[in-house]
């Protein structure tokens, strides 16, 4: 079985893939591709973990930071504000930052992990990926892609930021 068939015209002879060639690549590429993509795909999950678990960091530490500031202020300061760079962020009489609304979830505690980069009231992560912010029972979420696989938990009672993963 010939893979090359041969054209002749004009006087000379020329090697060219035969549509049964042809059919033979494209069923190997699809073979390899039907072993790799599952592969692909089963490593996504950790790299957004990975994504979300520095984005929670991030968003710790700047709690911690505005909590300490808070415990740094004048005794006598009755404000609930504290400045972070040039980012004023409101706190509860505990000390940590405010949360009375999903736009105090994205403005006023997102915007310390990140330096409140929005688009269109929706915070950004790392990578580009979009946090979607709700406030549910007292506590900002932080779903990554808008989904609950990838969540972010931040609690304004006691100061606690996690990350759920499922």
């Amino acid at each position: 079985m010939a893979f090359f068939g041969e054209v002749s015209g004009m006087g000379r002879h020329e090697r060219v893939f035969s549509r049964l060639d042809l059919a033979a690549v494209a069923v190997v590429i699809a073979v390899l591709v039907a072993t790799v993509a599952p592969q692909l795909l089963r490593i996504s999950g950790p790299a957004n973990a990975s994504v979300v678990k520095g984005a929670m960091d991030r968003l710790a530490s700047g709690v911690a930071l505005a909590h300490a500031l808070w415990l740094g202020r004048d005794p006598g300061d009755s404000t609930a504000v504290v400045q972070l760079g040039h980012r004023r962020v409101d706190m509860n009489k505990k000390g940590w930052p405010r949360a009375r609304t999903a736009l105090d979830c994205s403005n006023n505690i997102w915007a310390l992990a990140l330096d409140g980069t929005f688009v269109a009231g929706v915070p950004r992560g790392p990578g580009n990926g979009t946090y979607r912010a709700a406030l549910v029972d007292g506590m900002c979420v932080y779903d990554y892609g808008g989904s609950s696989d990838f969540r972010i938990s931040y609690d304004p009672r006691n100061g606690m930021v996690a990350m759920q993963s499922q």
